[in-house]
């Protein structure tokens, strides 16, 4: 099944209309969905992936995409297996394709912490209290 389609039929829900949408809160929601690997940073900068919302935004400050909508961002999502310009064919159970794809998951660009934001629309590194943890990736 297609991703796009797979993440549509597990978090749409019923509206009030009693069509199906996917409901973001606000802005910060879409920050965080760019900034945690969902679009591709590398190729999209995040006033783009903001931009492809404007369509869907409420006045209260929610965005509701309906299903074309939501499938129209399929373009910004990020796929781990198109990173480099070569084409990839990773087979199961094997050790040489299991490396490969350990590669492209460490080639992966990362945003700082210092972009996400918090609840309180701070970003989490400047948030009082915040330690940073230390980052370890078992594979």
């Amino acid at each position: 099944m297609n991703p796009m389609e797979y993440i549509w039929e597990k978090v749409a829900g019923a509206t009030g209309d009693g069509e199906k949408a996917i409901v973001y809160r606000d802005v910060h929601d879409l920050k965080y969905l760019y900034a945690s690997g969902f679009a591709d940073t590398s190729k999209f900068t995040l006033d783009e992936w903001l931009r492809a919302f404007a369509d869907s935004k409420r006045e209260d400050g929610s965005y509701r995409l309906t299903h074309p909508q939501w499938m129209a961002k399929k373009k910004y999502r990020f796929d781990p297996l198109s990173t480099k310009e070569e084409s990839h064919s990773i087979q199961n159970n094997s050790e040489a394709s299991f490396k490969q794809l350990k590669d492209l998951i460490a080639t992966a660009k990362t945003v700082p912490s210092s972009e996400i934001p918090s609840e309180t629309g701070i970003p989490v590194a400047q948030t009082p209290g915040f330690k940073r943890q230390p980052r370890t990736m078992r594979i």
